[in-house]
């Protein structure tokens, strides 16, 4: 008889799909529910860092499985070293990783199995294909598969037989994390292979512990969003199946409360009512000694330039590797409006590969922070380069008044549809609105937040729009939660605004209050809430 202990938390990732109703219902006797995940488009070595620590890229460092050593200018598996921001396990959480990226070297970590640890998981993977139902089938494809996806294929297998074994431990942790990474081609009978091996491990889960998958269900009709995380939680609570979206961190800072702990300081909290309640004396922490990345990424792409030079085929893999590091972090910091971030990434993708992308997200920041004498030589610099094309007029319009004709003019000579550039629509909406153009502009801000490239300055123009026509519900749907708390004066007011139209009195005097408290003088709160 077992005498393991049962793990109160075991936590999978992966970026496919793992589990289809068969799978759910290995986990009986649980409540589920599902949040989807908003605005996911990450290495997967980002993705399991993203939820393990409950920030963002652009703070815990870690964007792919490989990271450039400063001095050699050549590649190596990423570790926890490179991990800028404490995850969940540096607070006294005991924890087994399987197969967990970013998870080499961890000292924190009870224990940890690596890829190169689940390659000798040889004998077992053998014997879960002779076992299968389709072993004719899975050996026929296997014999005609590129060794690489033999490899990947193999080493899925190897992850779930190894976190079998971890449930099995008479020292079992109080966290068992694991991480399947897909195949590069999808294999139908190979993946159908490896959620029946899945749902066998599901089963072998004790019921007395709580499951979160934050898996690619790109397939489902009924999460629009790629990923989604489902809970599967042992205690009575929550009042729905499904939550609304939600960012990726809010799934890291989830992991706390399902250990009855406060989210450190820094972390996305997460307040889903099917969280087990906080413990009363629990206290919010400061994160222990998080790093700032200390490379200088001039100094190394200039290195790494000399070099294409002398040896070009000797750092492509380096270059692409970086060039896709800034772009995966440009795409957060737009999210996020952390245009001060773009700044510094669009440097070094335009030293690096000088894409038409590249020089308009110089010239967008800039924009946005009111940097005009560095707008000027940006925008000249994309026009000269890359002339006639759409984000090219656009930034000859930034640079306009919006009393100069000309600029309305050419704003009109655009279509929208050729606009390819995502981040180039919702800056032509605010243009036009600019121009005196508010019906094209309002039609140009509506087609951004279709394709989900409306950042939070259109939103606030977008939303402005609304409340001059009174559509209310429409303003403060289109606004979400910006001017809640922090973020721009003039959003806070536009929020503050709505929601005296909306005669949501009791918000209204809340956010009052917390503007009030920043600025205690100010007149146009008083005069907004006058009119309420």
């Amino acid at each position: 008889m077992s005498t393991a202990q049962n793990p109160p938390l075991v936590l999978i990732v992966a970026d496919f799909e793992l589990t289809g109703n068969s799978n759910s219902q290995a986990l009986v006797g649980r409540n589920i529910h599902q949040v989807p995940i908003l605005g996911v488009d990450l290495p997967f070595a980002s993705l399991a860092t993203t939820i393990a620590t409950g920030v963002h890229a652009m703070t815990h460092g870690i964007v792919t499985f490989a990271e450039v050593d400063s001095e050699t200018l050549t590649l190596r598996p990423v570790n926890a070293t490179d991990r800028l921001f404490p995850a969940i396990w540096s607070y006294g959480v005991s924890t087994c990783l399987i197969g967990w990226p970013g998870a080499r070297n961890d000292e924190l970590v009870v224990s940890e199995v690596s890829q190169a640890h689940l390659h000798e998981n040889t004998e077992a993977v053998d014997a879960m294909v002779r076992a299968a139902e389709n072993v004719d089938a899975l050996t026929s494809i296997m014999s005609v598969l590129p060794p690489i996806e033999v490899i990947q294929y193999r080493l899925q297998l190897a992850t779930i037989h190894q976190a079998a074994i971890q449930l099995e431990s008479s020292d079992s942790p109080e966290l068992i994390g694991i991480a399947l990474k897909s195949l590069e081609t999808p294999n139908e009978v190979l993946e159908q292979h490896v959620q029946s091996e899945f749902k066998s491990f599901l089963q072998r889960i004790p019921s007395e512990s709580n499951v979160v998958i934050v898996q690619n269900c790109t397939q489902s009709e009924k999460m629009p969003e790629h990923y989604t995380a489902s809970y599967y939680i042992t205690s009575n609570g929550g009042s729905q199946p499904i939550y609304p979206p939600a960012e990726l961190p809010r799934v890291g800072g989830s992991l706390y409360r399902l250990f009855g702990r406060e989210c450190p300081y820094g972390v996305s909290n997460a307040d889903w009512d099917f969280l087990p309640p906080l413990n009363k004396t629990a206290e919010r922490l400061f994160p222990l000694s998080p790093k700032q990345d200390g490379r200088d990424w001039d100094a190394i792409i200039e290195s790494l330039l000399k070099k294409q030079i002398e040896d070009e085929k000797s750092v492509s893999k380096t270059i692409n590797l970086i060039v896709r590091r800034f772009v995966v972090l440009t795409n957060l910091a737009l999210r996020y409006d952390r245009w001060d971030r773009i700044e510094e990434y669009s440097r070094h993708l335009i030293a690096l590969r000088g894409a038409t992308r590249d020089y308009w997200m110089k010239v967008l920041c800039l924009f946005r922070q009111g940097k005009n004498d560095g707008l000027s030589e940006e925008s000249h610099e994309l026009i000269q380069r890359f002339p006639s094309i759409p984000v090219s007029i656009l930034a000859e319009c930034m640079l306009l008044h919006s009393e100069d004709e000309q600029l309305k003019t050419k704003l009109l000579s655009l279509d929208l549809s050729e606009m390819k550039i995502p981040s180039s629509v919702g800056i032509y909406g605010v243009l036009l609105i600019r121009a005196g153009c508010i019906e094209e502009g309002m039609e140009a801000l509506c087609k951004a937040q279709a394709i989900g490239a409306l950042y939070s300055s259109e939103r606030a123009v977008l939303a402005e729009q609304y409340y001059q026509l009174e559509q209310f519900e429409r303003a403060i749907q289109t606004l979400g939660s910006i001017g809640h708390q922090g973020g721009k004066f003039v959003w806070r007011l536009l929020r503050l605004k709505i929601l005296v139209a909306l005669q949501e009195t009791e918000l209204a005097g809340a956010l009052s209050r917390s503007i009030l408290e920043a600025y205690p003088d100010n007149e146009h709160v008083k005069q907004i809430m006058g009119k309420g």
